[in-house]
């Protein structure tokens, strides 16, 4: 078993996911970055990353894992448990972006949204949380989105989708906290990353073509996000993987439950995260369950 702690992070074929296992292993964990088609697609970034650790000398291993797979993430769990012999810190990071009017996504659209988005998520925590309730310790962290707390147009598949990450993971994170297993969640806003240029289309694109004005609207809305990234001041995607080392790195159950990370409008998204806690607080307390929550909530 190794004296270092140890941490899994989820898509680290690109956008965030290498960005957080690199900081995480130069904060000092073992790292196991995992995407799909190691052998394959994603053959360039794994080895990328291994060329990073091993010039920087860093504990940080490439690891196959498919989120959409439950053979995939048992073979990936078996493989890091049996090497490593703990787990402390899960980044449930892999999602996928859709954009278009919501009538334009079908029913099986939308399901291979939520497949990654969320049961992703239930696929891979769920893999290693026997190991973290018997340890009586470690953090959960799911990266969702300043979208998982409000509704923008031409999103609503990942939007639908972060909803119900949120709604998953703070449920979690009450069950947990009696255990000693942290849940926190973070809520990043725009940043340029490849997630817009792996954006799934829509199943349905002709519908768009009914929507007169809006079509132009939603133009504009993309012409918006570009201008957006062009200017001198672009936010850095590492700005998330700071966030999450110091999540990682903070005292246990004193993490939060929710960390903006938005260079734009994060008061918006911080104003509904603090009259939720409120909310919720009243609620446990008023069914009972005051010591589900965790301190600070």
């Amino acid at each position: 078993m190794t004296a270092r702690p140890v941490a899994l992070v989820t898509g680290c074929s690109s956008g965030f996911g290498p960005r957080i296992a690199r900081a995480l292993a130069e904060a000092g964990h073992v790292v196991f970055a995992t995407m799909r088609d190691v052998d394959g697609r994603n053959a360039a970034p794994a080895e990328a990353l291994r060329v990073w650790a091993r010039e920087a000398d860093r504990p940080l291993e490439v690891l196959e894992l498919d989120v959409t797979s439950d053979d995939s993430v048992s073979r990936a769990a078996r493989s890091v448990l049996e090497r490593a012999g703990r787990m402390d810190v899960v980044v449930a990071n892999a999602g996928v972006l859709a954009t278009g009017v919501a009538e334009s996504f079908d029913a099986d659209a939308m399901a291979r949204v939520f497949d990654v988005n969320v049961g992703g998520v239930v696929r891979v925590v769920n893999a290693f949380l026997p190991t973290l309730r018997a340890q009586g310790s470690g953090l959960v962290v799911g990266i969702s989105s300043i979208m998982g707390r409000v509704a923008l147009p031409f999103a609503a598949p990942y939007t639908a989708s972060k909803w119900a990450l949120e709604g998953l993971l703070e449920t979690m994170r009450y069950e947990l906290a009696p255990l000693g297993v942290d849940v926190s969640i973070v809520e990043p806003g725009a940043y340029p990353t490849e997630i817009a240029r792996k954006a799934l289309a829509p199943s349905r694109p002709e519908t768009l073509d009914g929507y007169g004005p809006v079509r132009d609207m939603m133009k504009a809305w993309a012409e918006g996000f570009d201008a957006m990234f062009a200017g001198p001041d672009v936010p850095n995607p590492q700005d998330v993987a700071d966030a999450v080392v110091r999540l990682a790195t903070a005292a246990p159950a004193a993490r939060p439950l929710r960390v903006v990370v938005d260079r734009f409008t994060p008061k918006a998204t911080e104003a509904i995260n603090a009259t939720s806690a409120s909310v919720q607080r009243e609620l446990l307390e008023g069914f009972g369950l005051g010591a589900m929550l965790a301190p600070g909530d």
